[in-house]
């Protein structure tokens, strides 16, 4: 079977969604979704309202301030238990060693948060995250070091299994022969239309190492030879990212907030229309004249302002439409509809300062606002996004997660933000108790038995206050070497007196 089969089997349920999307788009920001006969229109606003439009790109921008925070990594690279356990068995490595090595891990990082702030691949993150919020969807190819390539609806159709896994991606562009890649041209020169169809076509296979994805290309039904296709022997190597907004069980296509709020994006444009129409209407103003009149209409176009001419009250009257009595409800109605959807796009929200001790925990509080509002989206969002794209940045980096099994990757974003919160808050809580302990009468502290007042906390709060202090073998280490410098030190001080 060909690319272009492929893609015609998977026309269920994309043509119908895609259709909706375009309306979706059309209510919200209109260059999200393109209809075909509108590619080359230079007006692709909406035509009585833009508040959708600066609603959804808020959202966005507050997303992706949350997900890619340029002062902090929105993720860890950690040991595995096991490379901690073999380093500790095999190397005699302490807490304070390993605490060194995860130094190191912090330093790579930072070098990953500055290589995503000065690539330039901040607007196109925010561009797919305005697809995801309008249509649900998108598609991010990781292959070109230059970053991401975005695919919209309209260009992928994709198969997955009913727990959401995908196994069946056809990305389908229509391009002049000169847009083709260098390589690739040289197969695009035979014959003589002016475009052609380029179809890459991935499929999840299994042979006996397991399962493993093969991307092929092809120019219409003609499949290009095997230098053009492309083989990841695992998941994580797959450097096709199809994140969702939301994904319903056992669709193949995620279910963006276009189509969950889009009667309200409707009402809103209607309603728009016809206030401004409305308007429009009321401003109209005729003048009526009285035949019996003495008043000349000439002599009043040709008069200027302060001129005399014979007239008589009553002889040109004001002709316009009856008073607007539906201005007042239309503007009531809409301010109610714009406040509902500004909750949703998070319009109302409070803005994060740009200042350096306050910015982790207002993003911190941006995320439960954001979780507030859409249950569930940005914990779901952040891995399925996130992962890929900080995999790319650290192969630039020289770390390849896929070959360096000792290291894990972990997003810290979504409820692991929320949980990382309060595990500081319950760190600090733990600190404080046992401070007011530590000030008790002498009486108390020495019949104190300090282990066990530390384990009590910790499991009464759920902190690990107890982890990071010595244990009683070490603090009687550490007070013996004390007072053997001590000792030393007065010894020395004797000898240099009899000097």
């Amino acid at each position: 079977m060909s690319a272009a089969n492929a893609w015609a089997a998977l026309s269920h349920p994309h043509t119908t969604l895609v259709a909706r999307a375009e309306v979706w788009s059309r209510l919200t920001d209109r260059s999200v979704l393109v209809p075909e006969g509108e590619l080359q229109d230079p007006n692709l606003v909406n035509e009585f309202t833009s508040w959708s439009a600066r609603g959804v790109a808020n959202l966005a921008n507050k997303l992706a301030v949350t997900l890619f925070d340029p002062r902090a990594p929105a993720f860890r690279l950690e040991m595995a238990p096991e490379l901690q356990a073999e380093l500790a068995k095999t190397l005699g490595l302490g807490g304070e060693q390993i605490a060194s090595v995860e130094s190191s891990l912090a330093y790579v990082e930072r070098r990953v948060v500055a290589g995503l702030t000065g690539s330039g691949m901040r607007p196109k993150l925010i561009a797919a995250l305005l697809h995801l919020i309008v249509t649900g969807n998108v598609l991010l190819d990781l292959r070109d070091d230059d970053g991401p390539v975005l695919y919209t609806l309209k260009e992928f159709r994709c198969k997955r299994k009913r727990s959401g896994k995908l196994i069946e991606v056809v990305v389908r562009t229509v391009l002049k022969k000169d847009e083709l890649e260098d390589d690739v041209r040289a197969y695009a020169d035979v014959g003589d239309a002016e475009e052609v169809t380029h179809y890459q076509w991935a499929q999840r296979l299994y042979d006996s190492s397991g399962p493993l994805w093969r991307i092929t290309q092809w120019l219409g039904d003609v499949q290009l030879p095997d230098e053009f296709t492309s083989t990841y022997m695992t998941d994580e190597e797959f450097p096709w990212a199809l994140p969702t907004w939301s994904l319903p069980v056992g669709r193949h296509y995620g279910r963006g907030l276009g189509e969950q709020c889009r009667e309200d994006f409707y009402v809103l444009a209607q309603l728009s229309e016809a206030e401004a129409k409305g308007l429009v209407a009321a401003a109209e103003v005729r003048w009526g004249v009285d035949p019996t009149g003495i008043t000349n209409i000439a002599d009043v176009e040709g008069s200027k302002s302060g001129d005399f001419i014979p007239a008589r009250p009553g002889d040109i009257n004001p002709i316009g439409l009856p008073q607007w009595q539906v201005g007042s409800l239309l503007k009531d109605r809409l301010e109610l509809l714009k406040r509902d959807l500004g909750a949703m796009l998070l319009m109302y929200s409070s803005m994060v300062r740009d200042a350096e001790r306050v910015t982790r925990e207002e993003i911190v509080q941006l995320v439960r606002e954001f979780e507030g509002v859409h249950a569930g989206v940005h914990a779901h969002i952040a891995p399925g996004l996130m992962t890929p794209i900080i995999r790319l940045l650290l192969r630039k980096e020289g770390i390849d997660l896929t070959k360096a099994k000792q290291f894990r990757l972990r997003i810290t974003t979504g409820f692991e933000a929320l949980g990382r919160a309060a595990e500081m808050d319950r760190q600090a809580q733990a600190v404080q108790m046992l401070t007011m302990w530590n000030s008790a009468p002498a009486a108390l502290q020495q019949r104190l038995k300090w282990p066990i007042a530390v384990a009590a906390v910790d499991t009464a709060i759920g902190s690990n206050v107890g982890a990071q202090l010595m244990s009683e073998q070490e603090f009687g280490a550490m007070q013996q070497r004390l007072q053997q410098a001590a000792t030393s030190n007065q010894v020395a001080i004797k000898q240099a007196g009899t000097r």
